[in-house]
């Protein structure tokens, strides 16, 4: 982009999208963000109530955040297992990002969350846990890429899910999570028509945030880029 940023004018609501659509393309593309990621425009003033995103929406995710799940998440929307599922993704990332604890010792401890709730096929369910599946395969030792041919079947079960409606209210609410979920969705589909579907929904995801909460949507892809660099160098 020649220029840059500036070459477009003053209008924070448009360089806002500019920017996280930037990043985005960054992810999904295994490359560094096009726009300076120092440049910090003020969020444009959210209405009441911006495009239904609820004034108490979590943006708490396991790309970003460091609060407990458990007590953010403990509502109708999810139950304990896909409570237990997204902090474990939470954990994983906070261990490599931290170099806290092994990866490979709450892998364990993930495999036996996820065989003690192989019967549950709610829908919601399903894409918490086929997300968390390829994500957490990013950190086994080898790492498995996100789009490995070994997630086919999770990720096409992800697509079938994320095409149904059911789900909107929740992603209103939590949509750190959804976010999650779309950027593992989006590179796991990677040479797919599925592409454009997820991207189309990411557009939601920047509509919203310009009103205010677009730094958490950016450090959230920021840090995923970085989660899947590590994995791809330690192959």
């Amino acid at each position: 982009m020649r220029g840059g940023i500036e070459t477009f004018g003053y209008n924070p609501d448009f360089q806002l999208k500019l920017l996280l659509i930037d990043i985005f393309a960054a992810v999904i593309t295994n490359t560094d963000p096009k726009l300076p990621s120092l440049y910090s425009p003020h969020p444009v003033p959210a209405p009441s109530r911006a495009l239904g995103l609820e004034q108490d929406s979590v943006l708490d995710s396991p790309l970003y955040g460091h609060r407990d799940l458990d007590g953010l998440l403990a509502d109708l929307a999810f139950r304990g297992t896909e409570i237990r599922l997204l902090q474990s993704m939470r954990n994983l990332t906070l261990a490599a990002k931290e170099y806290t604890i092994n990866a490979q010792d709450l892998l364990t401890g993930l495999r036996t969350t996820v065989s003690e709730s192989d019967s549950d096929t709610s829908p919601l369910y399903r894409i918490i846990f086929h997300t968390s599946l390829i994500y957490s395969r990013l950190f086994n030792s080898p790492p498995i890429p996100l789009s490995s041919s070994l997630n086919m079947e999770s990720r096409s079960i992800l697509i079938e899910e994320l095409e149904s409606p059911v789900n909107d209210t929740t992603w209103l609410l939590y949509p750190g999570i959804f976010l999650w979920v779309l950027l593992v969705a989006a590179v796991a589909t990677d040479g797919s028509p599925e592409r454009a579907f997820l991207t189309q929904l990411f557009g939601k995801i920047v509509s919203v945030a310009r009103w205010g909460w677009w730094r958490e949507v950016r450090e959230s892809m920021a840090v995923f880029l970085e989660m899947r660099r590590r994995a791809e160098l330690t192959r």
